[in-house]
Formats: structure tokens, C-alpha cells, sequence
């Protein structure tokens, strides 16, 4: 019998009726009465002492002897965290240092004489006032409410706060993903089907989660955005 059918063996002899009446099943358990939650109650306590004291399996040492005896993959030199974020249906990713803070969305107040399309005017961020821009807009990225109102309600879209050379600016993004490992030789060039005013500020592309990630070249990001706003 193998590691995990000796621990399924052990876990099948307890009587689970939490999962049953307890909270976690028809709550008709008499016992909620007095105890309100299965944690408290006498019988989860027994079931938890049950597995740690049980006997180990005859092949655990063998297990985990060769479980840690195994060689273990050395991680690619040169790899870079990357911040993957959503702005509209299209998926982008911008170097974690160029990343200052991931921010709950917050009122944008309009710069009063100032019209500009890719200006959205500033926001508070710990009481200092911070440009936002419409990072869309400069990506030529198409708005789609309709396809925004059917992703996942647990989606929250957040603000991007990047910091760079003593400058900061602040936009909007529809989902924040994850902090993921790339390695430069993972990247695929900038194809000529872009919009030219996307691909002046990419520096290429890469899979992640079968999802093509368009990497933003954070040396020229805040030049190019400072440069149109001024």
C-alpha cells in the first residue's frame, strides 16, 4: 500500500460529521446548540488528534528520503519579476520595480484647464497627489464594457502606482494578476501587426497561463507618458 492510500485509509475511519450536520453539512447536529461552531465541539478535537497521532505508513521514511535526496532544478540566472495586469480584454506585464504600490480604486479629481485625453487628472495616495493617466488610451487598447460586465465579479479592478527616477504616475487596470518569473529568452519579438503606439513601448512578448503577455518596456513607459501629458 502506497504513502497516500495509508493516509486515505486513516482519514476514511474518522467519522467526518461535520461535513454532514455539522457547518459544513445540514447543520442539524444537536450539538451546535451548545457549541455553535464544529471547531469547539469535542469530536473535530478527537478527529485533528487522531491524524497526528497515528502510525506512519510502512514506506514514509523511504518517501521522504527520496524526496529530498532528489536533485533539485537550479532556477534560470537573469530571470525578471514581472507584475501581469489586465486593461480592457488585453494582458500586459511591467517589471515590479517600476511597480510602487497596487492601490484600491479611489476618486480621480480633473485638473481644472487642462483637456487631455490621456490625462485623467490626480488622485490622493497617502496624502501626496499623484498624476493618472489613461494607460488605455496610450496603448490603444479598446474599452469594452460589455465584455467587463461578464468577467468574474470576484475581479477587482485596482490602481497601478509606478515610481521611476523621482517621477510617479498612477493608472487604472481592470484585474491585477500575478508576480511572475520571466526570463529574457522566453520573450518573442514585437510583431508588425501592433498599433505603432503600442509598439514603441513594448519590448516583447511571452505565454503565461496560455495567455499572450505583452511586456512594456518600463525604460521608456514614464518618459513617453510624461512627455504627451506636458
Amino acid at each position: 500500500m502506497s504513502h497516500n492510500d495509508t493516509n486515505r485509509q486513516a482519514v476514511d475511519t474518522i467519522d467526518n460529521c461535520w461535513k454532514h450536520k455539522g457547518v459544513w453539512g445540514d447543520k442539524t447536529c444537536p450539538e451546535l446548540v451548545q457549541y455553535r461552531h464544529c471547531y469547539h465541539c469535542d469530536v473535530y478535537s478527537r478527529a485533528g488528534r487522531h491524524l497526528f497521532d497515528r502510525k506512519p505508513p510502512e514506506d514514509y521514511t523511504l518517501f521522504w528520503t527520496r524526496s529530498v535526496a532528489e536533485p533539485k532544478e537550479k532556477p534560470l540566472s537573469g530571470c525578471m519579476s514581472v507584475l501581469v495586469f489586465r486593461i480592457g480584454k488585453e494582458w500586459f506585464a511591467l517589471k515590479t520595480r517600476l511597480v510602487s504600490e497596487v492601490l484600491e480604486l479611489r476618486s480621480v479629481h480633473s485638473i481644472p484647464h487642462r483637456n487631455h485625453s490621456l490625462l485623467k487628472g490626480l488622485i490622493n495616495v497617502h496624502g501626496e497627489l499623484q498624476l493618472c493617466v489613461a494607460m488605455g488610451a496610450l496603448l490603444a487598447v479598446e474599452d469594452d464594457q460589455a465584455a467587463e460586465a461578464q468577467c468574474d465579479s470576484r475581479v477587482a479592478a485596482r490602481i497601478l502606482l509606478l515610481s521611476a527616477d523621482g517621477e510617479s504616475l498612477a493608472f487604472h487596470v481592470n484585474e491585477v494578476a500575478c508576480v511572475h518569473s520571466c526570463h529574457p529568452d522566453e520573450l518573442e519579438p514585437v510583431p508588425a501587426t501592433l498599433p505603432r503606439k503600442r509598439g514603441m513601448l513594448v519590448k516583447g512578448l511571452f505565454c503565461w497561463e496560455n495567455r499572450q503577455i505583452t511586456l512594456l518596456d518600463d525604460g521608456v513607459l514614464l518618459e513617453k507618458v510624461l512627455e504627451k501629458i506636458q
